[in-house]
């Protein structure tokens, strides 16, 4: 059940950088070939970027990623799979669910007015929700919440990091964990810890978006479920190459218009 009601966005699916939109089931096909089970991942907290890489997962081919749009029926009281090319209205409520083929820890992370980036998940209002993705254990962003898309119309962004790297994300696990959001005007006299902490933040995306323009990810939006119990209107974003990954890197773009 719906419990709150907080100020949003969403939703139109673009892949970040070289990553192309595709019609071919084939890429979905990748996706169900490589799920596995859930498997233990290390802790983010205990794993700095020096802990040594036989601690880590390991790194898996055709690493992959699927998310669902929600959008929250005021009649019904209920959730509804939508079309991630839906021309949203203000006063629309949505959410994403993601799946994945391996396990992983997923971040998802909004960018604001400002270009700094708001932690979505994990978030620092929410430290008891985990942010591990298990292969057939669907996580919703926001749990328990729906963002309602206001006006003026426009564009927002939002991050997405799949890794099994603990120590790759361990730089922005730890800021995400002291992440207090600036404000608008503020400035570096004013704004200390809080600007610097945000600041390292963007920087880390950056970080994780020059590290997929290099990876030969693709993108797959579907209408009709390919497999039984796949949800409609799935979008798939997965590593087609053969080569082992830690990471999968996805931006999907937040538009809504009058």
């Amino acid at each position: 059940m719906l419990t709150k009601y907080i100020s949003g966005l969403l939703v139109m699916a673009g892949a970040w950088a070289i990553a192309q939109q595709t019609s071919d089931s084939h890429l979905a096909q990748l996706y169900y070939n490589s799920r596995v089970a859930s498997e233990e991942l290390p802790s983010v907290g205990k794993s700095s970027p020096q802990t040594p890489n036989k601690s880590r997962p390991a790194a898996v081919s055709h690493f992959g990623l699927r998310y669902n749009l929600v959008l929250f029926n005021q009649s019904t009281r209920r959730f509804e799979l939508v079309p991630s090319d839906r021309n949203f209205r203000a006063g629309d409520c949505l959410a994403i669910d993601f799946d994945s083929n391996r396990s992983g820890y997923l971040y998802v992370l909004a960018q604001q007015s400002s270009g700094f980036w708001k932690p979505l998940l994990p978030s620092p209002k929410m430290p008891e929700e985990s942010n591990v993705l298990n292969p057939g254990r669907k996580t919703r962003v926001p749990k328990g919440y729906c963002y309602i898309i206001k006006d003026p119309p426009g564009t927002e962004k939002w991050f997405v990091i799949l890794s099994r790297d603990p120590s790759d994300i361990y730089k922005l696990h730890e800021a995400i964990n002291h992440y207090s959001e600036p404000q608008p005007d503020a400035v570096p006299e004013t704004g200390g810890q809080t600007l610097q902490i945000a600041g390292l933040v963007k920087n880390e995306v950056a970080r994780f978006g020059k590290q997929a323009e290099n990876r030969d990810t693709d993108i797959l939006k579907i209408s009709e479920p390919l497999k039984a119990q796949e949800p409609a209107h799935s979008v798939y974003v997965v590593n087609k190459s053969n080569k082992p990954f830690f990471t999968l890197v996805t931006e999907i773009e937040v538009r809504h218009h009058r």
